[in-house]
Parts: C-alpha cells; structure tokens; sequence
C-alpha cells in the first residue's frame, strides 16, 4: 500500500508522455463540439484534460479555447488567465489580437472598465477584418462603462459612416440622453429625508414609495398620541426607535432604487446604441 503513491506518479508520467497525438486531437474535437452545442461546463473539462497533455506547440490554442469555456461559464477571471497566457504565447498576428480582444471583453463582464482601458491604450499589435471595429467597440464599450459619454459616443460614431446620418443622429440622441443620468441618487435621498417614500416614488417605485410613507405616517401619529395620553419619555421608549429604523431605511433605500433605475436606463440605452451600429 505505501508504494501506491509511487505508482500513481509513474502512470501519470506514463500518460503524460505517451499520450497519442489523436487522442490530443479528439479530447479538443469532443470539447468543440460541445461548445458548438452549449454545453460549456463539459467542454470546459475536455479543455482541461487537453491543456494537461498538450503540447508547446498546442498550448497556446488549448489555452485560448479554454478560455472560450470559462467566458461561457461566466468565470471571467479565469477566462481572462487564459486569454492572456494564450495572447503571450501566439506567433500569429491574427489569432494574438483575436485573444486580446477576448481578455479585454473577460474585464468589461467583470466590469473591470478602467482597467480594460489601459490594456486598450497599451495595445500596438495588428488588426484584421472586423478585428479593428471590434477594438473600438471594446474601447467605447469601457467608455460607457465609466460613464464618459462623451467619448463613448466618439467612439462608436467612429464605426458608422459618416453618410450614414439617420445612425448617427439615433446615437447622439440616445448618448445625450438625459435618462443616462436620472433618476438622481441624492435627489431621491433628500426626497425621502424630508417627505418619507417620496424618494422611492421619484425613482418609479410607486409600491413601497406609498408604503413607506403610510408606515413612517402611522407611527408618527402613534408617536404623537403616546406622548399627549402618557408622556413624551414613553413615546421616545416605545415608538421612536421603530420610526428610526423606518425612516431611515427609507431614505437608504430610495437611494439604492433610483441607482438601480439609472443603471437599468443606462443598460437599455447601451443595448439600443449596439443594436443600431449592427443594423444593415
């Protein structure tokens, strides 16, 4: 039994290198295949097992595929390890920028927006066909991300012809939007200090907008009528600290909801902006 371990790493060296080349090939055929089908979780194994025999001159494609399998499985960190060691080891101009594009798209779903910048500015490779219009809409992508509007839009306006007027008067429009910046957090907040819900209602939350104002309403009444039947000592005791807790709540999370409204604007812009500049 103790020399188990021995033999382990012998089978393990053993297959390590004497691993067919085929085999090689069919382990990274069966994981595109299921790729091709969605069944990311089980290529990204596949890929696995095809990087751990792979070869120095496979490596670099191994990893990149890899890659692909952890960007579907919504792993972004790991996808973008991959894509790197993949971008670092490539010979090929062609496929060294198409996994650079992909590294730099690992940190936009990470929402990772300046730092995808950075790796855009320090970019000198090539770029082929649709590579380059892809670049920029990574970059205005990172633009939007970070909410400089201006020089998103730039950006994208720099893909669209300039004959093409009707697109490019959409995406001003949309990138001058004022929904890109409303409903305002602060306004929301300072609403509900003073008017408990109205925050809320200001951020289209009419459901607890109402609610909040009811509750805080009621136990400001019931605050009231402890203190003139009993005292005011008993309404601080009993009452306040419930309407503390209401109010306060209530303006945080007036807050919260118009930073989640103007976030879902922003979204919806984005995806109308993108579906225009891939309009025939």
């Amino acid at each position: 039994m103790k020399s188990k371990p021995f033999w382990n790493i012998i089978i393990s060296w053993a297959l390590l290198n004497l691993l067919p080349a085929q085999t090689l090939e069919q382990t990274v055929s069966i994981a595109d295949r299921m790729m091709e089908n969605g069944q990311y979780a089980s290529a990204l194994k596949y890929y696995q097992r095809a990087r751990f025999f792979g070869t120095h001159d496979t490596y670099h494609l191994i990893n990149g595929k890899l890659g692909d399998a952890y960007f579907f499985n919504r792993q972004y960190d790991q996808a973008y390890q991959m894509y790197s060691t993949a971008y670092g080891l490539e010979t090929d101009d062609s496929l060294k920028t198409e996994w650079f594009l992909k590294k730099v798209s690992s940190l936009l779903m990470q929402k990772k927006f300046k730092l995808a910048l950075l790796e855009l500015y320090n970019f000198n490779g090539k770029t082929f066909g649709q590579q380059h219009r892809n670049l920029i809409l990574l970059k205005a992508t990172a633009y939007y991300g970070i909410h400089d509007f201006q020089k998103a839009e730039k950006s994208f306006l720099t893909i669209v012809p300039p004959g093409d007027t009707l697109k490019r008067k959409q995406i001003h429009q949309w990138l001058t939007s004022p929904k890109l910046n409303r409903p305002k957090p602060q306004t929301a907040y300072w609403l509900s200090i003073f008017i408990p819900g109205a925050g809320q209602i200001y951020a289209g939350d009419w459901k607890n907008g109402i609610n909040s104002f009811v509750l805080n309403a009621t136990l400001a009444y019931f605050f009231l009528k402890v203190s003139f039947e009993y005292s005011l000592v008993d309404a601080m005791a009993s009452i306040l600290p419930w309407f503390q807790r209401y109010y306060m709540g209530g303006y945080q999370r007036a807050k919260q909801t118009a930073e989640r409204k103007r976030e879902q604007n922003r979204n919806k812009i984005y995806r109308q902006v993108f579906q225009t500049l891939q309009a025939p």
